[in-house]
């Protein structure tokens, strides 16, 4: 089943694998695996966290840490590909330079990784349709972005991108791109519907402001097509409500009806 959170981990995979290959092609079958698993528990040990102060504390130290992790796991399967003993064939100062240059390129990803760990966070209070909807909408830009500016630094800095990541990259890009107009048409297609529910043209639907319900009957209710950019207007919030009524009626008004969603 689709949820926010497999949704958050499947884009960041997507977009780790191609830019990480981009910039190291030459020990991607090293540095890749090692990178997905570091990924992949960068995310898991992040999930708990429900606050935005502590997730970017995380991101940005978590990421360093993952980093230096990551630069030992890579230091470890090379010596084992080169069948030789790790401490024996890795000095000192090569695991010095290993752990610095990690902490610096965790630090990166950790940063890159902060907007999608956000939206994570931001869909915990969200119904589950509409936090899928934001997710696919700023996963996908989100990938798009990070792919761009990723593979424009490995064609400056390393010169032209071979032609095995030029592929997974557009691949990944194509995926995220349909991730972006997806999200963005599930959620306009449902703004409509309330906007047609605004007019009376939906028989049974009534929007109304929330004046007309006791606090009692609104406590709890989510809400319904939020704004995929974060807007707070307490203070202007409708109610959509149910009722028997058809929307021609000249009762629907006076009828009872009963609070469902509310509305920013």
């Amino acid at each position: 089943m689709c949820t926010p959170e497999r949704l958050t981990l499947v884009s960041l995979l997507l977009v780790t694998v191609p830019v990480t290959a981009g910039l190291s092609f030459l020990f991607a079958p090293v540095v890749l695996p090692t990178t997905a698993l570091v990924a992949y528990a960068f995310w898991h040990l992040g999930r708990p966290i429900t606050q935005l102060g502590p997730m970017i504390v995380y991101c940005f130290a978590g990421g360093a840490l993952a980093g230096v992790v990551n630069a030992w796991l890579t230091l470890l399967l090379w010596g084992l590909f080169g069948a030789k003993w790790l401490f024996g064939d890795i000095s000192a100062g090569a695991s010095s330079v290993a752990t610095l240059l990690g902490a610096g390129v965790g630090l990166a990803y950790g940063t890159a990784y902060l907007l999608p760990m956000l939206i994570q966070i931001s869909t915990r209070s969200l119904r589950r349709t509409e936090a899928i909807d934001r997710c696919l909408a700023g996963f996908g830009l989100w990938g798009l972005l990070v792919l761009l500016v990723g593979i424009r630094f490995a064609q400056a800095y390393l010169g032209d991108v071979d032609e095995p990541v030029f592929v997974v990259a557009l691949a990944s890009a194509g995926v995220h791109a349909s991730m972006f107009v997806a999200g963005i048409l599930r959620w306009a297609r449902r703004r409509s519907w309330l906007s047609r529910v605004e007019k009376g043209k939906v028989p049974g639907w009534l929007v109304c402001e929330q004046q007309r319900f006791h606090a009692a009957q609104l406590e709890g209710l989510e809400v319904f097509c939020k704004p995929l950019l974060e807007r707070t207007r307490q203070n202007h919030l409708r109610v959509l409500a149910r009722g028997q009524a058809t929307a021609t009626s000249e009762a629907y008004r006076k009828l009872p009806i009963a609070p469902k969603y509310l509305i920013v």
